[in-house]
């Protein structure tokens, strides 16, 4: 429903930079009433594409700072990502919240976003670097479901014999957007709709 929203706002802010372009480009050849008629317009759909931008929701608000955040590549800190997850499931008050301030095995707030990495690590790819390395793999899915992860969904250790460990994990962004999908659908922790 939101996403259309965002997207036509993106879209008003891309032609109002089009239509800008158009006005300096006519402004160059003399034509100074076509420009003036152009930088009205380009007004129009500035002003225009701030009042959509408004009229967002402040959970909407939250993904657009996140999102803002990324790396080049498409990826996003897991902590990041779980922390958004989170806000979303509390914003909408579905059932994924209560899960996660229920079942955490730690009752604090690391503790609540170690629970949601999981989360992440049993549905979507993750990458991580393998200390002393500072290069990002993906992560082997059954080290990602079946690791512990600890710092806030900062770290995830596998219990084997080397006792392996990845840090600086990190998601893609458009799984985020799939995960943030799925906690924002409407169940409420009493089970209704």
């Amino acid at each position: 429903m939101f996403q259309g929203k965002v997207v036509g706002t993106a879209g008003f802010w891309s032609a109002a930079t089009f239509v800008f372009s158009t006005a300096i480009a006519i402004g160059d050849f003399k034509w100074s009433l076509g420009a003036k008629a152009l930088y009205v317009v380009t007004a129009c759909l500035l002003v225009y594409g701030v009042v959509e931008l408004s009229s967002l929701p402040f959970s909407m608000g939250r993904r657009l700072q996140a999102f803002g955040k990324m790396r080049l590549g498409g990826l996003m800190p897991l902590r990041v990502a779980t922390k958004l997850a989170y806000q979303e499931a509390r914003a909408n008050k579905t059932l994924w919240a209560a899960a996660a301030e229920r079942l955490a095995a730690e009752k604090t707030p690391d503790g609540i976003l170690n629970y949601v990495g999981t989360y992440f690590g049993t549905h979507v790819p993750i990458y991580g670097a393998r200390p002393p390395s500072d290069q990002l793999e993906e992560i082997p899915k059954n080290m990602a479901s079946n690791g512990r992860m600890t710092g806030g969904a900062s770290r995830l250790t596998y219990q084997d014999n080397a006792n392996t460990e990845f840090v600086d994990l990190q998601v893609k962004a458009k799984d985020v957007r799939m995960v943030l999908k799925l906690m924002a659908e409407k169940v409420f922790a009493d089970g209704s709709m």
